[in-house]
């Protein structure tokens, strides 16, 4: 299944149900249909034996018709437990196949989707598990069809015997129906203002409780002081809502009036056709029973019904918003092994401008440089220079940068998504922390590639040898394959160095022409991040690669230093010919000189 661009509807809900399970879709439609005639049929059955009972029928006619009153209520019985059994069975198909495909669509959208905070507001809106808001669009369509059909019912049983005192009960209900939608729509607008209260509450909420932030929260002792910002932001969020159901429940108790009085209206103008033998005793006890419970329900379950519609109808502006999100074609396809078979000869930047989305800010403004395919280079520079995004140009993230970048002598926007990633392998800064082996944490490359092998005890061992990770080996009861994380029992936890080294093992074991480290060593210490630069260009040997670092001690193991400055290359050379140039690099790097005992 795909999500189509288009404008969702209400009956989408319906159409699309359908598509993912015809069975299961009809057979909740068919149960809430026939529970909603069941209703007008216990008005029925319940008639004739009330009927029977006043007009003292023979015993057979009694028993019918109290057989008949017990199959309609084990109808309706069965109808409902059959209606929870398929409704779990649609919601676990809708889960199948839709949260299949808006976590397809997510994974196929543009980079610079995920990097605008609108967007990403949005996709959380639609979430990750969809399958429940879905579910519940359906039901709110049911349920609204259920008060159709007993409204509808409960007329045409009275219409029989008399269709200008129906026409008066259904003027009377109409009223009912406003004062619900109101309650419902009014409900709704509380929910959306106390939501944004809750999510800061829950924000707060989590700083005081989370595990994450407990050592500070023993150091600081800020309990107190975040306490009260989350007391505040939750009883905003209580009063908006107390305020709503104030109404609300002053017009139901309004409403409960307006029920007696209508009820007793109701059963004064049923009471003529009944005298004038048009209806008989029991049908008018019956309808009354019938009406009275019809009307209790428009003026509460009704109002949560229109509620739950409203929601359901803004949460289809959402699916229509994420459907008109642009997807980059062939991103989830597997990684091409192509582009890691070829030699890397150069890379280009000719006069490259980059600004990104919604700003007009020059991040690069006609940024040129040529790359070597035989040198290993180090970008630096003062934070917000446009380092890294040099590197999400680079790896296709954005393609909205004017003038052009090639790779042997091939615009990037020319090579196809999996050939392009099949470039590259990159270590960054926020990488990722896999709860699951140490082995499966290196090897996941294999599986991006499609290739679904694992290398040997020997080779993975000896690479994390030479990243001086084999002591934690030696400890380990399972050895490679031991769990890292939380996730699991017997699973072992590893220290921010011990995370990163990880990481750095994941990108060697994927042979790639173009290697990039993007501050990925934030938590070693200056001395052991050159230490493991080192050690990381002994291993790739004569590979391309690229550091990009704010430890310039680092940046001196590579062949060339390009210093980057408002977008632009600032300086360029060897780590001598910089610091004989007495300029911004050497600045740089004597404000650091001490962090690696150099006295030169």
């Amino acid at each position: 299944m795909k999500l189509i661009n288009k404008t969702y509807k209400m009956y989408d809900y319906i159409i699309i149900s359908y598509k993912i399970s015809k069975i299961n879709t009809i057979g909740m439609a068919f149960l809430k249909t026939l529970s909603a005639c069941l209703a007008s049929i216990m008005v029925l059955v319940t008639s004739s034996f009330i009927n029977n009972l006043i007009s003292q029928n023979s015993i057979k006619n009694i028993k019918l018709n109290f057989l008949a009153l017990l199959i309609t209520i084990g109808l309706n019985w069965l109808t409902n437990a059959m209606y929870k059994f398929i409704h779990l069975k649609l919601l676990l198909k809708i889960n199948e196949t839709l949260t299949i495909t808006i976590t397809e669509k997510k994974g196929a959208l543009a980079y610079s989707y995920i990097e605008n905070p609108e967007t990403w507001e949005l996709m959380e809106r639609i979430g990750d598990d969809p399958s429940e808001r879905w579910i519940k669009g359906i039901n709110n369509i049911l349920d609204l069809l259920v008060f159709v059909i007993q409204a509808l019912g409960l007329l045409i049983i009275i219409g029989s015997k008399n269709y200008i005192i129906a026409s008066i009960i259904l003027a009377l209900l109409i009223p009912f129906f406003f004062i619900s939608i109101k309650n419902g729509q009014e409900d709704y607008d509380a929910f959306e203002t106390s939501s944004e209260y809750f999510r800061r509450a829950k924000y707060f909420r989590k700083l005081i409780s989370s595990r994450d932030n407990v050592e500070e929260r023993t150091l600081f002792q800020y309990n107190e002081f975040i306490n009260r910002k989350w007391s505040n932001q939750f009883l905003k969020a209580i009063k908006v809502e107390m305020l709503a159901n104030r109404k609300i429940f002053s017009r139901v108790h309004i409403g409960n009036i307006g029920i007696l009085f209508i009820t007793s209206l109701i059963t004064f103008i049923l009471v003529i056709p009944v005298k004038q033998g048009e209806m008989s005793t029991g049908l008018f006890i019956a309808l009354i029973k019938g009406i009275t419970s019809f009307i209790t329900s428009i003026s509460w379950k009704f109002a949560l019904v229109m509620m739950e519609l409203e929601k359901s109808r803004l949460y289809l502006k959402d699916v229509t918003a994420f459907s008109q999100l642009n997807e980059e074609q062939g991103i989830t396809n597997l990684t091409a092994s192509m582009g890691q078979e070829e030699t890397l000869n150069s890379i280009e930047f000719i006069n490259v401008s980059f600004c990104y989305p919604g700003t007009n800010k020059k991040i690069l403004d006609n940024f040129t440089v040529i790359l070597d395919g035989l040198k290993k280079y180090a970008f630096v520079g003062l934070n917000g220079a446009g380092k890294t995004t040099i590197i999400k140009l680079l790896t296709g993230l954005y393609d909205n940068y004017t003038g052009i970048i090639r790779i042997n002598q091939k615009d990037i926007r020319d090579i196809e998504k999996p050939k392009l990633k099949a470039y590259f392998s990159i270590v960054y800064q926020d990488f990722a922390r896999y709860e699951i082996s140490i082995r499966e944490n290196i090897i996941l490359s294999y599986y991006g590639k499609g290739l679904f092998k694992e290398a040997s005890n020997i080779q993975l061992e000896t690479i994390m040898k030479n990243l001086g990770m084999d002591n934690l080996l030696i400890n380990l009861k399972n050895g490679i394959d031991t769990k890292v994380g939380k996730l699991e029992e017997g699973s072992i936890d590893l220290s921010g160095g011990e995370w990163q080294k990880i990481a750095i093992l994941r990108s060697l074991v994927n042979n790639a022409p173009i290697y990039i480290l993007d501050e990925p060593t934030a938590a070693l210490d200056p001395v052991s991040e050159y230490e493991l630069y080192k050690i990381f260009y002994e291993i790739i040997k004569e590979k391309f690669a690229i550091f990009i670092t704010h430890r310039l001690g680092a940046a001196r193991i590579a062949d060339e230093i390009i210093v980057i400055n408002n977008g632009t290359i600032e300086e360029q050379g060897s780590h001598l010919e910089l610091m004989k140039k007495n300029g911004l690099y050497a600045s740089m790097f004597e404000t650091q000189r001490s962090w690696y005992n150099e006295g030169n």
